[in-house]
């Protein structure tokens, strides 16, 4: 995740199935344009039915001409019974038979077995994502050398500026800084979005919502594990119970974290949630998630690539590129939306009225020997100085954090008066581009 490609074209140049024949069976025609859409762009070779006679008799024709479907692509509900239709078809054996690919919801197949007992080669869940789709035909009709490139690559297949999204995320994030940066990424994507504080809100989002969510319902959550009141830990379980109880359909839940560690995405499973994002991360690592996640019918494609205002020349760099990171700058740069706000002063603004009351905490925690208040302090602020590329603040931060979790609050002193110093040159340095910004555009 996270490789980059010029604009408006793809790094997924494998994925190509030119020459592989495949039949759609489905009877949904929404379902059905968005499955021949995709397979269009995969260069693959399709067919379309929508009735059990019309399956049977493309397969018949295309087998006595010695020209046979590679794959099918079948509903579990088509003409009632996908899965009986297939199940009859390799009982009877009348020609040579293609692999199939079954769509069905999670309940559909709860049965161990059941799918591969009727002869079906491999599923796909619903909604249908795009990630899942292509791993299935991937691995029916690539060849072994094919399919190893495709391993060895598929972490790459980030498609940059030709994409947007039309869904509704719910965020649950705590920090205002990382919340104006979220909205800026999520939102310059086209998607639309709600941003709820910790992990309480978020529930009460998803429970408040029952008759909105018939008619737009969240397709995916963003959630931060670390936030004060109920952490994204704990929402998740809460909502997992919630829709296993009403029976409602799961939603993906994505974890946020900022201790990229081994065992991190191991609690994130257990908690329920599906996939996660180490922070600080990037715009094409945001893409990667939602793509794997969102419903094949919230990605759009070929959509040009949104207008920037890049920073070039004039920056005094004797003053900021010691303190700051000017890639995280240049990051926050390309979310700049036509005619809207300078984000960058937005998100710069935010972290300064930030800083005084999270050092405030801090200096509280030291008082009181509050170990969890001065964790939640130094991790509020260590997230929001590496999205601005304070990587000196985000050092100390991290550092103050692992003193409030171990509990030996004394040793915070001296690293909090070396923090307090980070904190205003880096201050200095951000004032200064932006003074230096008005200045150029003036």
């Amino acid at each position: 995740m996270g490789l980059s490609a010029p604009a408006g074209r793809t790094r997924n140049k494998n994925i190509n199935f030119e020459g592989r024949k495949i039949l759609i069976a489905e009877s949904n025609p929404a379902s059905r344009e968005l499955l021949e859409l995709q397979l269009s762009a995969w260069h693959a070779s399709h067919t379309s039915v929508v009735s059990r006679d019309g399956a049977l008799r493309r397969l018949q024709e295309a087998a006595s001409i010695g020209e046979g479907f590679d794959c099918v692509i079948i509903d579990h509900a088509f003409s009632g019974d996908g899965l009986g239709f297939v199940a009859g078809l390799r009982r009877a054996n009348p020609f040579p038979l293609p692999k199939f690919i079954m769509l069905a919801g999670i309940s559909a197949l709860q049965e161990t077995g059941q799918w591969m007992d009727a002869g079906i080669d491999a599923y796909v869940n619903k909604p249908v994502r795009q990630r899942e789709l292509l791993s299935a035909l991937a691995k029916i009709l690539m060849r072994s050398g094919e399919l190893e490139e495709f391993a060895a690559t598929s972490s790459e297949l980030v498609i940059e500026s030709d994409i947007s999204f039309d869904a509704y995320l719910l965020v649950a994030e705590d920090n205002t800084v990382n919340q104006e940066l979220m909205r800026a990424m999520l939102e310059g994507m086209g998607c639309r979005i709600e941003i709820t504080n910790n992990g309480r809100e978020a529930f009460e989002a998803i429970s408040e919502r029952e008759l909105d969510a018939i008619r737009d319902p969240y397709k995916l959550i963003l959630m931060d594990c670390q936030m004060p009141d109920v952490d994204g830990f704990s929402a998740t379980s809460i909502i997992r119970e919630y829709e296993r109880k009403f029976d409602l359909a799961r939603i993906p839940i994505i974890a946020i974290t900022a201790n990229a560690m081994s065992g991190d995405r191991d609690r994130c499973l257990e908690a329920g949630m599906d996939d996660y994002l180490s922070k600080p991360f990037t715009r094409a690592q945001l893409v990667d998630i939602l793509e794997r996640w969102l419903p094949l019918e919230s990605v759009i494609k070929k959509q040009g690539p949104p207008a920037l205002n890049p920073m070039t020349g004039g920056t005094n760099f004797s003053t900021i590129a010691t303190a700051i990171d000017l890639t995280a700058l240049r990051k926050i740069q390309a979310l700049q939306r036509r005619d809207a706000p300078d984000i960058l002063t937005k998100v710069i603004g935010l972290y300064e009225k930030a800083v005084p009351r999270l050092l405030q905490d801090m200096h509280a925690a030291l008082k009181s020997s509050d170990g969890e208040l001065l964790q939640q302090a130094a991790h509020s602020l260590k997230s929001s100085s590496a999205s601005l590329g304070a990587m000196a603040c985000a050092e100390s931060c991290r550092q103050l954090e692992d003193i409030g979790r171990s509990g030996e609050i004394s040793a915070a002193s001296a690293q909090l008066d070396t923090l307090e110093f980070e904190v205003d040159v880096a201050l200095a340095a951000l004032r200064q581009h932006i003074e230096t910004a008005k200045n150029r555009a003036a």
